[in-house]
């Protein structure tokens, strides 16, 4: 298992930076593929996506890196879904309320009641979507093995 990657291009609105997405070269993506038992040439990304193509999702939006892709995907204009655990948390959600404000609620849907640990709540907020950049992670203080209680659930 992995963290999928879209990497986008638009030829109306250009390319996203590099820096926007988790980056491997053609080897190394290769060798993680075949690492996990997928065959070479498994197709995970596709650079001929565009706004005009539908929404794409954006697991834990409101984590540090994914509120800065979710701003640059509405800058590019692209139909956002992105995913949190509660949507009653004011706070962590004040950044994704501000970014509906400033490009209009249809442009960004909060997806509430997605946990990492139970994969069957993503279904909803994927349906429809053409794309899922994949940030969001558990994380727990009562984990008593990190690699299967943390980082496991968040591949």
């Amino acid at each position: 298992m992995h963290r999928p990657f879209v990497p986008l291009s638009s030829s109306a609105s250009g390319p996203l930076p590099r820096q926007a997405m988790a980056v491997l070269e053609p080897e190394q993506w290769a060798a993680s593929l075949q690492a996990l038992g997928e065959a070479p040439g498994t197709q995970r990304c596709t650079e001929k996506l565009t706004p005009a193509a539908g929404p794409v999702c954006v697991t834990g939006a409101s984590g540090f890196i994914a509120l800065h892709l979710v701003e640059q995907l509405l800058e590019k204009g692209y139909k956002v879904v992105g995913t949190v655990r509660s949507l009653a948390n004011g706070a962590k959600l004040a950044p994704l309320r501000e970014f509906q404000r400033k490009f209009g609620e249809d442009k960004l849907r909060i997806a509430g009641g997605v946990d990492c640990l139970k994969p069957e709540t993503f279904r909803d907020a994927v349906a429809g979507c053409v794309g899922v950049f994949h940030t969001a992670s558990p994380f727990h203080f009562q984990a008593k093995d990190p690699m299967k209680d943390l980082v496991e659930p968040a591949l």
